[in-house]
C-alpha cells in the first residue's frame, strides 16, 4: 500500500503514534484525539482539515480529505483513520501511518472468516486520487440488546471487537466493521 505521507512526516508519525501523541504542546492534536474517543465529530471542513494537518502535513492526502468532504460530507472520526459514508460504502481514509497499516491489515482479513469466529465486513481496495484507502460495505451499528433480539443470542466473537464495533449489513448479517485493533493485540 502506498501511504502518500511526506517522508519527514512518516518518521515523525512512526515515532509518535497518533493515538498516543497527546501533549500540551499540540492542543489541536489533543483536541482531535479527544473528539475521536468521544465521537464528537467536526461539523466544519476548515476546522477538520486544520486538525488533521499536524498528523499528515500538506499534500495529496490532505487534498483527498478535502475532496472526500466535498463529495460525502464530514467524516466520522477515528484515531488513525476517518470514515466517509457514501450511499453504498464507507471509505476509511488514513490520518496517520497507523491508518495505512490498519487499512492494509483489514484488507488482509477478507478471506479469514472462520466458522464460529468474527465475521468481517466486506472490504475492497479503492484508490481515490491514487491513494490506497479501503471501501467497506455499510454496516449499521448494533447494541448487544439489538443483536440478542434479532439473533436470539450474542455470538462470543463480538466481545473480541474493540468497543463493540459490530452491526448488521443490508442483508441482516452481523459483522465487525472496525477490527484494526486486532493487529495491535497480535503484534
Amino acid at each position: 500500500m502506498t501511504n502518500h505521507l511526506k517522508p519527514d512526516r512518516i518518521n515523525e508519525i512512526e515515532n509518535c503514534n497518533a493515538r498516543h501523541c497527546l501533549s500540551q504542546e499540540n492542543p489541536v492534536q489533543e483536541e482531535f484525539m479527544l473528539r475521536a474517543y468521544s465521537q464528537n465529530h467536526y461539523s466544519n471542513k476548515e476546522d477538520f482539515l486544520a486538525a488533521i494537518l499536524p498528523f499528515i502535513g500538506e499534500g495529496l492526502l490532505l487534498d483527498l480529505h478535502s475532496e472526500m468532504i466535498d463529495k460525502y460530507g464530514m467524516p466520522k472520526l477515528g484515531t488513525s483513520r476517518v470514515s466517509y459514508v457514501s450511499k453504498k460504502v464507507v471509505f476509511k481514509v488514513p490520518i496517520s501511518q497507523d491508518g495505512f497499516k490498519y487499512n492494509d491489515f483489514e484488507l488482509s482479513l477478507l478471506s479469514s472468516n472462520i466458522e464460529g469466529g468474527a465475521v468481517y465486513g466486506h472490504t475492497r481496495l479503492a484508490k481515490p486520487m491514487g491513494i490506497d484507502v479501503i471501501a467497506m460495505e455499510i454496516i449499521e451499528r448494533a447494541e448487544i440488546e439489538d443483536i440478542e433480539s434479532r439473533l436470539g443470542s450474542v455470538p462470543d466473537w463480538i466481545y473480541e471487537i474493540d468497543m463493540g464495533q459490530v452491526g448488521f449489513n443490508s442483508k441482516g448479517v452481523l459483522k465487525a466493521y472496525d477490527y484494526a485493533d486486532i493487529l495491535d493485540r497480535l503484534y
